[in-house]
């Protein structure tokens, strides 16, 4: 088992120069973990990438439920896979929103 950072994940799915030592990483232990807060920065990294024109939104639903697909159970939610995947489809329309301030 090998705890993964974030970047490692997307570096896996999202290909660049890092996806090659990934992948070697990935075929020498394919059981992965990590804490629950990668999924919240694995949404932010595709809403980053979707506002600079690098990815379409649809795009963006595939990754992360490939990401979803890749870590299997392997975070905190465990038990509760099929809410947690309509909950960050509902986060990344939310992220994908213009941020307006108040009183400004």
């Amino acid at each position: 088992m090998i705890v993964v950072d974030t970047n490692v994940i997307a570096y896996l799915i999202l290909p660049c120069k890092y996806t090659e030592a990934v992948e070697r990483l990935r075929s020498t232990d394919d059981e992965w973990i990590a804490p629950d807060l990668w999924i919240h920065e694995m949404l932010s990294i595709l809403v980053q990438n979707e506002r600079h024109g690098q990815l379409e939104s649809s795009d963006c639903m595939e990754i992360l439920e490939d990401a979803l697909a890749l870590m299997k159970e392997n975070y905190a939610h465990r038990g509760s896979r099929k809410n947690t995947t309509s909950r960050d489809t509902n986060k990344l329309f939310c992220l994908r929103l213009p941020i307006h301030r108040i009183g400004a």
